[in-house]
């Protein structure tokens, strides 16, 4: 995205298949300590929920994001175990997990359709994404620049069909929490794919001008010019 003048602005409408688990797997950095993220329980919920997801984190590269559920780890549901059982297993290998997750609203989204969230449901239900193999915010220059997959496409397309969700761009006021929360994730999943942490910035800038340019083309010819008396 670096370096392009181009805006585009995309306006997409809620579908049912913007609502998906995610299969999120995660390594090891040589630089980096553990995956970078914690579990926590809440008592009235007999599940196990992901914590804190530490910043420029594996966790946070494969996708993690505070408040997920964890359904399955490395394709065995854990539904109904009890914490240190998921914490077995999440640590049986070192090197590797891949978790089954779902955020609060996908997780709602399906059970008021009675769809049941399992390392069994059907894969045009799941997003897989890929923690790439080398610390992506460390790296030196754009030429060692790892590739994200997802699916074992281009990083690009993992960013750009991951975050196809629900989108509105209301010019008439200024941005909601979610919108700038969602802009700051395009940022932030752009930044996986240049290793440049000003990408959320540059969105911003891009916003800003194609509003303006919106704005400049609706009143245009809208003004009275007033001759000079002679």
């Amino acid at each position: 995205m670096t370096g392009h003048n181009e805006v585009f602005v995309l306006v997409i409408s809620a579908a049912d298949g913007h609502y998906k688990a995610r299969l999120c797997v995660l390594g090891t950095w040589p630089d980096f300590t553990g995956y970078g993220f914690n579990l926590h329980a809440e008592r009235a919920k007999p599940a196990q929920y992901i914590g804190k997801v530490d910043a420029q984190s594996p966790a946070e590269a494969a996708g993690l994001r505070e408040g997920d559920r964890i359904v399955a780890v490395n394709g065995v549901d854990v539904a109904g175990q009890a914490h240190q059982d998921v914490v077995q297993r999440i640590r049986c290998d070192t090197s590797k997990v891949e978790l089954l997750v779902v955020d609060p609203a996908t997780d709602v989204y399906f059970r008021e359709r009675g769809v049941v969230v399992s390392a069994s449901m059907d894969e045009s239900a799941v997003w897989r994404i890929v923690c790439p193999s080398t610390n992506i915010y460390t790296v030196g220059s754009a030429s060692s620049q790892p590739v994200v997959t997802f699916d074992g496409a281009p990083a690009l397309f993992r960013f750009v069909v991951d975050l196809i969700i629900r989108v509105v761009v209301v010019i008439l006021g200024p941005l909601s929490d979610e919108a700038h929360s969602f802009i700051a994730e395009i940022g932030r999943r752009a930044t996986l794919c240049t290793a440049d942490p000003r990408e959320t910035t540059f969105l911003y800038q891009r916003i800003s001008v194609a509003i303006q340019r919106f704005n400049a083309a609706c009143l245009a010819n809208t003004f009275t010019v007033s001759e000079s008396p002679s």
